[in-house]
């Protein structure tokens, strides 16, 4: 039997459509299904946050209480050995989840753009010395010394003082928890016309080479060295790499050739004339943020 062009035109046609139909219907089920996985993401990150926030209450409840025992039991409890020991347990444990719940909630926020930068013109070398000076005392437990060096004298440029302070405490944190006793830890800030560099040095057992690409990955955790007693979360690196974003910065790491890795953190220089002047951190707050970063190591 013999069918014309025409016929042929309205066969393939047809089926040139039918094609188009089923893409169409494919690629609206697929949009479906990714907007469903989004909302699934976002209604399981809400629910990390509501509950990092009400742990976080909870543990606040418990050591004001703490305090509150402390004041009101002084005096008959004093020099009473055991009853210190009890209490100081309880305020570190305290402070390790905190220091725990706070990582979480940070790290949520950035990955969910819900984290707010209050940047400041200020002298980042004086910011990131009285960070490295207020550290010393919580290296001194392992009599490892921090060195603080620079090129410069001064250099003012916009940050949030608060998210670099969180930057250098976690990366001292990570390098005096894996670094060995009697060593020293080397802070290297370096200025040059486009760029700041941020240098940390330690002593310890490095980073294996397999684990590199992944040491910023959240929830991560390097295999445990047997020479560590510490073992991390895998949240501090990860919440470190997202607030160095906040800057338009990166942060990079290696080993060095003897022993030890360097972590560094390089800034964008530059002014922001909006910015506010710099505002002081509270005496106490800074002590608790101190004892809350440091409580896995003291």
């Amino acid at each position: 039997m013999h069918y014309d062009r025409g016929v042929y035109a309205m066969v393939e046609l047809r089926e040139e459509t039918n094609f188009y139909e089923i893409l169409g219907n494919t690629l609206t089920d697929y949009e479906k299904k990714v907007n469903l996985c989004k909302d699934l993401q976002g209604v399981r990150e809400d629910f990390i946050l509501n509950i990092a926030h009400d742990l976080r209450t909870h543990l606040n409840v418990v050591l004001s209480v703490i305090q509150l025992l402390k004041i009101k039991h002084k005096s008959v409890n004093e020099g009473d050995k055991k009853w210190e020991e009890y209490t100081q347990t309880i305020t570190k444990s305290c402070y390790k989840m905190l220091k725990l719940v706070n990582n979480l909630i940070d790290v949520t926020k950035l990955e969910n753009d819900y984290f707010i930068c209050n940047k400041e013109n200020l002298d980042i070398i004086c910011l990131v010395e009285s960070i490295v000076n207020s550290v010393n005392e919580y290296a001194k437990c392992k009599n490892i010394s921090i060195i603080f060096d620079t090129n410069e004298e001064e250099c003012k440029m916009s940050v949030d003082p608060e998210v670099i302070d969180r930057i250098v405490m976690n990366l001292l944190s990570n390098a005096i928890k894996f670094s060995p006793k009697n060593s020293e830890i080397l802070v290297n800030l370096t200025v040059s016309d486009e760029e700041v560099k941020i240098e940390f040095k330690d002593e310890g057992p490095g980073i294996p080479k397999e684990e590199m690409e992944l040491i910023f990955n959240r929830f991560h955790k390097v295999v445990k060295n047997i020479t560590s007693e510490y073992e991390g979360n895998g949240i501090g690196l990860n919440l470190v790499y997202n607030l160095v974003k906040t800057h338009n910065g990166n942060i990079s790491v290696y080993n060095n050739t003897d022993k030890g890795c360097n972590f560094v953190v390089t800034l964008p220089r530059c002014i922001d004339e909006e910015c506010g002047c710099s505002r002081k951190i509270k005496a106490n707050t800074k002590v608790q943020v101190l004892e809350i970063e440091f409580s896995d190591i003291y």
